[in-house]
Parts: C-alpha cells; structure tokens; sequence
C-alpha cells in the first residue's frame, strides 16, 4: 500500500466513523426513530456509548498514522497513556452526547478538506525527507569514491617520485 492508498483508506474512515456519529445523533436528537424501543433518559446508552469511544479510539489510531507519516519514524501512543485518554474521554461524551456534531455538520467538508490538506502536506515532508536522506548519501558516496580515487593517485605518485630519486 502506498502513502495516497493509506491517506485514502484513512479518509474513508473518516468519513464512515462520521457518518456514523453523526446517524447517532440524529437518533438522539429525535430526528430519526431509534429501531428498537427504549428509555428516553438524556444519558447515551452503553452501546452508544460504546461507539463513540470506538470512535475516539480510531481518531487515535489516526492520529497515530498522521504523526508518523509526519515524521518519517514508526509512531505509536503508549497503550497506557492512550487507554487513559480513552476513559477520560467517556465522562464528556456522556456529558454532551453527540451535541457537538451539530457544529461539526456545518463544517464537516472544511473539515474532509482540512484532513485532506494535512495528509498531503505530511506525505510531502516524508517524501523530502526521502529524498534528502537519498541525496545525502548519494554524495557521501561520490565524496568517498572521489578520496578514494585521490588517494590511490598521491600513492602511486610517491611511488613514482621515490623510483625517479633512486635511479
């Protein structure tokens, strides 16, 4: 799989974790009757709940790939310190629900847009640093083969100089 394969592939995630979100909230908000029936409490159901920190789980995951694309390095969370994030993450989706997702639908294509920008400018500076690296050590080569050649030169000349001043 090639970089724009993966920020397709990531993208398409995206879009599908926020459709998805945003299906949640149109249930909660009484947009859409939910399938089965059940309370009405204002709090999110456990498997509502449960998707959502599905969800923040893959924006992490995401990020992940971001981050290491960004830098060129394989780059991962500690599982600890992302497991931690994960749960302090559940209170405020309890709290708000999917409330924020009426912002996000106003902005949700600057925001496909803002995503789409960002893996090309990161796969752009792995691709520089690529190509550095490649140019570095295409010159570490050159300078080496050219020191290499000189030297033998200087050898050969001395040897020539000290059979000139026996003879």
């Amino acid at each position: 799989m090639n970089e724009h394969d993966e920020v397709t592939s990531d993208n398409t995630e995206f879009e599908q974790a926020f459709n998805d979100l945003e299906a949640l909230d149109r249930l909660e908000s009484g947009i859409e009757e939910p399938e089965s029936s059940g309370d009405n409490e204002s709090s999110i159901d456990p498997l509502t709940s449960a998707a959502l920190l599905g969800a923040v789980e893959m924006g992490l995951n995401a990020s992940e790939g971001i981050i290491a694309m960004a830098s060129g390095v394989d780059f991962e969370y500690k599982a600890e310190q992302k497991g931690k994030f994960i749960d302090a993450s559940g209170p405020l989706l309890q709290k708000y629900g999917l409330t924020w997702l009426e912002w996000f639908d106003k902005y949700k294509e600057e925001a496909m847009m803002g995503f789409a920008s960002f893996g090309l400018f990161a796969s752009s500076v792995a691709t520089i640093k690529r190509l550095r690296l490649e140019q570095a050590i295409m010159l570490q080569a050159a300078t080496q083969s050219k020191e290499s050649t000189e030297q033998g030169g200087e050898h050969g000349e001395e040897t020539q100089t000290a059979t000139t001043t026996t003879a």
